[in-house]
């Protein structure tokens, strides 16, 4: 209150000595201090860990770049957290921390087996975001979906699984969410279904072995520095 008061005696001071007018404030005269409290970020890692993750060993690949994503958002101070799918669902396996400790220790002990229920790593990472909104509005999410885009299981007995991812994407899309998809396929053999669900998704789309450590970087510092 004590730089609002002396704001508040300059501006008298300078209209006394201008004007000659009332040594008296008024209501221009008052000021008050606004404090700005600054966005925080989260980003919400969706890995596949179905059993045709160990091909070609796509999924040491990913966690590789997944681990650079950790490493990235340590610097930059961001919170994570990790949602795994295969087999028949999704779990969130991390929620959301500042502990890259945590995070990495987690992605390390991930097992891998099963179908891949594309869909529903989706929905849960639709999930940690909805339930950080709720507790921080201001909050700025980003999802980081990793995965070789062969999604075989249906969130519902019987569904279609293209319709529902479709769904999925347009409700993470309409509510404002970044995204990204990297494509864990070795090169040459890129996922035709992912490049669709990252236009869908209104998502940048990359091919992990196309990426560098300092490509993985620019994904987080790039989307920083955009939002800011």
């Amino acid at each position: 209150m004590e730089l609002a008061a002396d704001a508040t005696l300059r501006a008298m001071a300078l209209r006394r000595a201008l004007t000659g007018g009332s040594t008296g404030p008024i209501l221009a005269d008052l000021r008050t201090k606004v404090r700005l409290r600054r966005a925080g970020s989260l980003i919400v890692i969706a890995i596949d860990a179905s059993d045709s993750m160990n091909v070609q060993r796509r999924m040491a690949v990913a966690k590789g770049a997944v681990m650079a994503l950790l490493v990235t958002a340590q610097v930059t101070g961001d919170r994570v957290a990790l949602v795994s799918f295969e087999g028949e669902d999704a779990e969130i396996v991390l929620q959301p921390t500042a502990s890259m400790a945590r995070a990495r220790a987690r992605l390390q002990r991930l097992p891998t087996g099963g179908a891949t229920p594309l869909a529903a790593g989706l929905a849960h990472a639709l999930t940690v975001v909805r339930s950080e909104r709720r507790r921080d509005p201001l909050v700025r999410p980003r999802i980081v979906l990793s995965s070789d885009g062969e999604a075989n299981v249906p969130r519902s007995p019987g569904a279609n699984v293209q319709e529902e991812l479709d769904a999925l994407a347009d409700e993470i899309r309409n509510e404002g969410i970044d995204s990204v998809v990297l494509d864990s396929n070795p090169r040459f053999a890129s996922s035709a279904a992912l490049r669709r669900l990252a236009g869908r998704l209104g998502a940048s789309y990359h091919a992990i072995h196309e990426l560098d450590v300092q490509g993985l970087t620019t994904l987080i510092t790039d989307w920083k520095q955009v939002d800011r």
